[in-house]
């Protein structure tokens, strides 16, 4: 597709180039589940846009170049050298991109997730609060299903034993995230933890918290069956006090 720039409305009619009608797809390329790839030298943005291709996606990507005409945007100049021809399946395709994208400092955000429409954004500038304010919410059980996908998401993990604001205080010194884009807290009264990042930092959080949560569960057991025991040894010991009380009464008599 070719975006033209006019810079009057006074130009000839005759200087605007016709409009090109999409290409349609060849019915061989729809609903297609094997993306392939030569091997070679490409761009990043190169990538994308077959990626965007092969997906059925929108992708928003920043501008090829200037207004001068010079190419001055990252995502063109970030080089990839792909050694053997590739075959993968489609979600396979789309985990490796998303990482290989991560990889260079741009992560997708969803603008219309429903129909497929994204924007990459450089997650080392301002831009990255996109990223935080556009992540969609995420079940856990598809997080942990699926975190090679390199997006940021959010989530909410409900605690049964554990105490979520412990929880959170304790957790946040243990991931440490230098995209920023991680977030532990706890949400509201409701004993649950309000969790955001991208779903591999998200999966590893999730599994801490559950086995936490479940040792929880298990102390809190064992505690139960120590009590009850404590409590049948004294009730035992009580019971031998009086007998030995009554017997004690009788023989002053």
């Amino acid at each position: 597709m070719r975006v033209f720039l006019l810079s009057g409305l006074l130009l000839p009619l005759l200087l605007v180039p016709p409009v090109q009608k999409p290409r349609p797809v060849p019915p061989a390329e729809k609903n297609q589940e094997t993306f392939f790839l030569k091997a070679g030298d490409y761009s990043l943005r190169d990538l994308l846009e077959k990626s965007a291709d092969f997906l059925g996606h929108v992708y928003i990507l920043p501008p090829p170049s200037d207004s001068n005409g010079r190419r001055s945007d990252k995502m063109s100049s970030s080089k990839v050298r792909i050694d053997k021809d590739l075959k993968l399946a489609r979600r396979e395709w789309e985990d490796v991109m998303s990482q290989l994208a991560f990889s260079f400092g741009w992560v997708r955000t969803a603008l219309d997730a429903k129909n497929g429409i994204y924007q990459w954004v450089r997650f080392d500038t301002q831009e990255r609060f996109l990223a935080k304010a556009r992540a969609p919410f995420v079940d856990p059980e598809e997080i942990l299903a699926r975190p090679n996908l390199c997006e940021v998401v959010f989530t909410t993990l409900p605690l049964k034993n554990a105490d979520a604001r412990q929880m959170a205080s304790t957790l946040r010194p243990i991931f440490v995230d230098p995209t920023s884009f991680l977030l532990i807290v706890p949400a509201g009264d409701s004993n649950s933890l309000i969790l955001r990042g991208t779903r591999k930092s998200l999966a590893g959080v999730i599994r801490m918290v559950r086995e936490a949560d479940l040792k929880g569960t298990t102390r809190k057991s064992s505690m139960a069956r120590e009590l009850g025991a404590l409590k049948r040894r004294l009730a035992a010991l009580e019971t031998r006090v009086r007998a030995l009380e009554k017997a004690a009464g009788k023989g002053e008599k």
